[in-house]
């Protein structure tokens, strides 16, 4: 990495194409500049919100409330992540879209929006946060995108049941080790030989590089 110049050196004509393509496309696609808004919407926000994460917790002091826009600044994906997840979705083009991990909505807008005929839901533990992302996506009328409210222990097998078949799937809700493998590994009964699986915080903890290994 500390030398290489070009992309010349992948020899897979696969990962060329999506290194060049995708991973390192500056094509300033439709829907950047509306989710854009959105997200300096809910950043300047003055809505409080009663906050239990049930996943490993954040980086930031735990709060029985916290600020839409705290949340927005802190916890949600930046533009530079979640303009790589709607360029995975409009390259790869998935019929059924699965997140783990909802919060405000803003990597759902990247990954709905990224086909929009696809099939999206997402898992949300807190039904106050879930309610922030419903109407962020009522603005972008994503008929086929839906938030399912509960914890992923109780709510996944429903999800994936629900989909059938699981072509694109976004890890980011819980950030311990045990958990991330188990929910990879029911995903993996679902998939297919294009499926996607992306995953996220790989460096968040011990436990998430010790996942990511795995």
């Amino acid at each position: 990495l500390l030398v290489a110049k070009n992309a010349h050196g992948v020899h897979s004509p696969f990962v060329y194409d999506l290194v060049t393509n995708v991973i390192y496309s500056s094509k300033n696609y439709y829907a950047y500049t509306p989710i854009q808004k959105v997200r300096e919407q809910l950043e300047n926000s003055e809505i409080s919100l009663n906050f239990i994460d049930l996943g490993a917790g954040s980086h930031y002091p735990t709060k029985s409330q916290r600020k839409v826009s705290e949340i927005a600044k802190n916890s949600a994906k930046n533009k530079k992540l979640g303009e790589l997840l709607f360029r995975l979705v409009n390259k790869f083009q998935p019929t059924t879209i699965l997140e783990l991990g909802t919060s405000l909505g803003i990597s759902g807008l990247y990954l709905s929006c990224g086909r929009r005929n696809a099939r999206f839901i997402s898992i949300e533990s807190n039904e106050e946060v879930a309610s922030i992302a419903l109407k962020s996506m009522e603005k972008f009328q994503l008929n086929n995108a839906s938030i399912v409210i509960g914890s992923f222990e109780n709510k996944l097998s429903d999800a994936i049941e629900e989909l059938k078949q699981l072509d694109f799937v976004f890890f980011d809700g819980n950030h311990k080790r045990e958990p991330t493998l188990a929910y990879f590994q029911k995903c993996l009964k679902n998939s297919n030989k294009d499926s996607v699986f992306v995953f996220d915080d790989i460096h968040w903890s011990t436990e998430m590089e010790k996942a990511w290994e795995t």
